[in-house]
């Protein structure tokens, strides 16, 4: 009966030495996003030039881009764009007898960020509203109408390319998600966006003629609003 009771002793006082020693902390794992790396984007808009022509038509156009996130707020991309410009009559006198259609090209690299990704602050929507800037070429190909008014300064059916910077303010939002087969802790996502892009232009070619007169001081821009889908993975 004595050994039973000093067994029992023993395993008692090695259970509570058991139970006072400090259990191991679990294993921390670096921070890391949530955000899926690559982004592309297709969307369809319309488009206006800003020349020298007086009366210019809204026209359709489309493009897509491919975007890599460096970070929550940071990323870069290429994007496509091709559409086209219109403006002016032939007919009419007041007009200057003034006519062009511009089927363009642009291709440009991007930088995005989103002012308002904070880490660990939900911010709803406002997450996903972003600012661009970039730099690229713009590819035309003009159809004129040779102007009666030397002053116009027609450029002959012009077809160049020219140094633009593309700016442009948007929003994204999620529709769906799913989690990345790929990357543990990942969500891929689809979105739609809306934005609005203003290409500024450092050329007076666009709508295919330079006036050679003093009210001529700008160069030629365009702006396009944007609607399309986008695929985060």
């Amino acid at each position: 009966m004595k050994n039973w009771i000093l067994l029992f002793s023993a395993l008692t006082f090695a259970s509570h030495l058991l139970a006072q020693s400090p259990a191991l902390p679990p294993i921390q794992s670096a921070p890391s996003s949530t955000s899926s790396q690559f982004e592309v984007q297709l969307y369809g808009g319309l488009t206006r030039i800003y020349c020298d022509v007086n009366t210019i038509n809204n026209e359709a156009s489309v493009g897509a881009n491919l975007y890599y996130k460096v970070t929550d707020y940071f990323s870069v991309g290429l994007d496509i764009h091709k559409g086209k410009y219109s403006g002016g009559n032939k007919d009419n006198q007041n007009l200057y007898y003034m006519e062009f259609t511009n089927k363009f090209l642009t291709t440009s690299i991007i930088a995005r960020i989103y002012p308002f990704a904070i880490p660990n602050i939900d911010a709803n929507v406002l997450r996903r509203f972003y600012l661009d800037a970039g730099v690229g070429a713009h590819f035309n190909k003009v159809s004129a109408n040779s102007s009666q008014i030397s002053q116009v300064g027609y450029l002959n059916n012009n077809k160049d390319a020219n140094f633009f910077i593309p700016l442009e303010a948007g929003i994204s939002y999620p529709i769906y998600k799913w989690p990345s087969a790929q990357h543990l802790g990942k969500m891929n996502s689809v979105n739609l966006f809306t934005a609005y892009r203003y290409n500024l232009g450092f050329s007076d070619t666009w709508d295919g003629y330079t006036p050679v007169v003093d009210a001529n001081a700008h160069n030629d821009g365009s702006g396009t609003v944007l609607f399309g889908i986008g695929f985060e993975f």
